[in-house]
């Protein structure tokens, strides 16, 4: 262990059984406490493996020294289930939990390293089992579960471990196959019990290849950083339904994030990523979307036969007009069309500007209005024609809340197209992550003891600042100050850093470049508070059309929630534990000092 991570631990326990030898153990198992969970099922199933003191060292990271309870518990496991076994033990600092598994791998020893989740029991004979005994040929989905969830647990060996974890693991997943080869409509069981037992790592895409009769064409889509991208993947998830997805490469314009496509993965089949630089707003580059995307899907449907449905999303407008041609030529397939934002305006209330050009793709889109009985749009604008197609051709439409609906519906043009949509209508407000995305990246970031921590995760706009923050923060005293943190995290510090120093709140506002979005959920769960706010609309949008996606994500983590609202919003309605108006400095320091109160203790 090296100096950094000793820092981090408290008393460390090393009890070897009595007369025996400290030679390199073959597997460490390292025990992550969770905090939430019991860990007696987890030590007893490790001491049921068979373990001896020569071959197997336990290695726990505790950070339950404040739970008495916690603490009782595990130290019985020690004298009881592990005592024939080799045993370490971490008692770590709470600030440094969330670095408990790599604190723990630097600690083991053994030649095979496994990190295993306290809140589970390990599989039976898993340690035979890597060790070249069979696995029973009877077991059921549960326990084929459990096994690979203990397989994955692996998190280095050598190459004899390395190459058997992937042989016994390849043939769980064939067993899974064969199950959903037999009955396709297992597939969210299959999923509720993956999740149920905390299995997070499954190949996915070799339980899933060639499964999907859904289709997804979203210009937007992880693992680029892009909002509306990370709602559709969430959507997709939240459907549950083994889904191809056709998208574009957007490295031209927003940065990467592999770990993202965790988040469809169950539910991913193929993603046929669409390569070259596509502008997001040229109506050409939209047109080559188009035709790229269409001939992506004729190869999958030749391999598959025909989709059953088609869903798209908007921001980006390109992806409707994909999908309405698509629609038009196979009528009998089900559009799904959803708007992240108003696509013809902006939050000033300005038109947006994108011409429309006289090729096939207009030719084709104004065939389909006069055949299903439609007036064409006049307007020449690639915005409103997006939401006019979908208003005319899909089946159902999407808004993220009732006052955007009825802000769009009110504009449209063509009241009788208005009139299709509401009648196909839904509100749905973005989907709240799953649990399990929170735990997939633990980044290190320390948060003082004694403070109040406050997190914001996103960028300033002319629109959508924080100066009401700041200035509260520069009224409160000395004492109050030192007992509060501001925690920016954006994508663009360096002007918002020159701001913080010229307000002399440098140490009480830390900014920090933005972080990728599992690391961002992982993160959001450490603060006291995460600081969410309004879009300002007013005077030229009232209600505000506006959800900040960010609120569903908050909603997830557990932590309390801070809305700078603006007045009649969906957010000023949204039951945030703390609340002040925007531009309201006088709310925000009284906020702030309730927090002072409350989350501290005063």
């Amino acid at each position: 262990m090296t100096d950094a991570e000793a820092g981090k631990t408290g008393r460390l326990i090393v009890a070897p059984p009595a007369g025996v030898e400290l030679e390199q153990p073959r597997f460490s198992l390292v025990v992550v406490v969770r905090a939430d969970a019991s860990t007696a099922g987890c030590l007893e199933s490790i001491g049921a493996q068979g373990v001896t003191a020569s071959t197997v060292e336990v290695v726990v990271v505790d950070g339950s020294g404040d739970d008495p309870d916690r603490y009782a518990e595990t130290e019985s496991a020690f004298a009881g289930s592990l005592a024939g076994c080799r045993t370490r033990r971490l008692t770590v600092d709470r600030r440094y939990l969330h670095e408990a598994r790599e604190i723990g791998l630097a600690a083991a020893r053994g030649a095979n390293r496994l990190v295993l989740d306290s809140s589970v029991p390990v599989a039976p004979g898993l340690l035979a089992l890597l060790g070249g005994a069979e696995p029973a040929a009877d077991l059921d989905l549960g326990a084929r579960l459990d096994l690979a969830r203990g397989l994955l647990a692996l998190a280095d060996g050598d190459p004899t471990t390395l190459r058997r974890r992937d042989e016994v693991l390849a043939d769980q997943v064939s067993w899974i196959r064969e199950l959903l080869d037999a009955d396709p409509e297992a597939h969210p069981r299959v999923v509720a019990e993956a999740r149920a037992r905390r299995v997070h790592e499954l190949p996915w895409a070799e339980i899933n290849r060639g499964r999907a009769r859904d289709l997804a064409i979203l210009f937007c889509f992880v693992p680029f950083i892009d909002t509306s991208g990370l709602v559709a993947a969430r959507r997709l998830r939240e459907a549950g339904i083994v889904t191809d997805v056709v998208s574009q490469d957007m490295s031209n314009s927003r940065r990467t994030d592999p770990v993202s496509l965790r988040i469809p993965a169950e539910v991913l089949d193929e993603l046929r990523m669409l390569p070259g630089k596509r502008h997001l707003v040229k109506w050409q580059a939209g047109r080559r979307f188009a035709e790229s995307a269409l001939e992506e899907v004729a190869k999958l449907e030749g391999e598959k036969g025909p989709y059953r449905s088609v869903y798209s999303r908007a921001m980006n407008q390109h992806s409707h007009f994909a999908a309405a041609i698509l629609k038009l030529r196979q009528p009998e397939i089900r559009w799904v069309a959803e708007f992240s934002d108003p696509l013809a305006y902006n939050a000033y209330g300005e038109s947006r500007v994108g011409d429309v050009e006289d090729d096939w793709l207009i030719e084709e889109l104004t065939a389909g209005f006069r055949r299903h009985g439609h007036e064409v749009p006049a307007i020449r604008d690639q915005f409103a024609w997006a939401e006019l197609v979908a208003y005319a051709f899909a089946d159902e439409i999407i808004y993220t809340n009732a006052h955007q609906r009825d802000l769009m519906l009110g504009y449209c043009s063509d009241q009788a197209l208005a009139a299709r949509a509401r009648g196909i209508t839904r509100v749905l407000h973005h989907p709240v992550p799953g649990a399990d995305l929170y735990d997939v990246v633990a980044p290190s970031y320390r948060l003082e003891r004694e403070r109040v921590h406050i997190g914001f995760f996103g960028n300033f706009y002319p629109n959508r600042g924080l100066s009401e923050v700041m200035d509260a923060l520069g009224r409160l005293g000395p004492e109050e100050r030192d007992r509060v943190q501001l925690h920016v995290f954006t994508s663009k510090p360096l002007g918002l850093r020159r701001l913080v120093e010229e307000a002399g709140l440098t140490g009480v506002i830390v900014i920090n470049t933005m972080l990728g979005y599992l690391e961002y959920l992982n993160l959001s769960t450490r603060f006291d508070v995460l600081l969410i706010n309004d879009y300002a609309t007013s005077p030229h949008f009232v209600p505000n059309p506006y959800l900040p996606a960010k609120l569903a994500d908050y909603r997830g983590s557990g932590a309390r929630i801070w809305a700078l609202y603006e007045a009649g919003s969906v957010l000023s309605s949204s039951d945030a534990d703390f609340a002040s108006p925007l531009g309201d400095t006088d709310s925000a320091t009284a906020v702030l000092r309730d927090m002072l109160s409350d989350v501290v203790g005063g």
